[in-house]
């Protein structure tokens, strides 16, 4: 599923309602609420869809487990973390690295680590970051 930075990974849009979301995953979802709104898990595309706090639209693609998303024809899910931070890195050289999470702005895409691996990679709306990158800059300004 390739990625477009802010934009989409493969058909799925970000801004997309939930029933735009299922009707092109094909696959009824478990629901989750989170701290940021409510959260559609689909099990078999290995997709989490975190939406807006009213719930009317995708905010991010969060890609776990067997998923296969691209960027620039790599594939970070489940890459080492140091070869992901080298190669993300070389793409961007401004990531922002926030306890096991690489940020990258340039492509719209977060990477977790744990267990030294890529274990999600989210694709975000542009803005996702801006809260927290403000409160951290007032934390170094402290």
């Amino acid at each position: 599923m390739e990625i477009t930075p802010y934009r989409s990974a493969g058909r799925l849009l970000l801004n997309m309602t939930k029933d735009e979301v299922q009707s092109q995953l094909k696959e009824k979802p478990k629901y989750v609420i989170d701290d940021d709104g409510p959260t559609e898990h689909y099990t078999k595309a290995g997709l989490l869809v975190h939406y807006s706090p009213d719930g009317n639209r995708s905010r991010v693609f969060e890609f776990v487990d067997h998923s296969k998303p691209e960027i620039n024809g790599i594939r970070f899910l489940h890459m080492k973390a140091k070869q992901a931070q080298k190669v993300l890195k070389k793409i961007d050289r401004s990531v922002t690295e926030v306890a096991d999470t690489y940020i990258s702005e340039k492509l719209g895409i977060s990477l977790y680590m744990l267990n030294d691996r890529v274990e999600t990679l989210l694709v975000f709306e542009k803005g996702y970051y801006d809260e927290m990158f403000r409160l951290l800059e007032e934390l170094e300004n402290e």
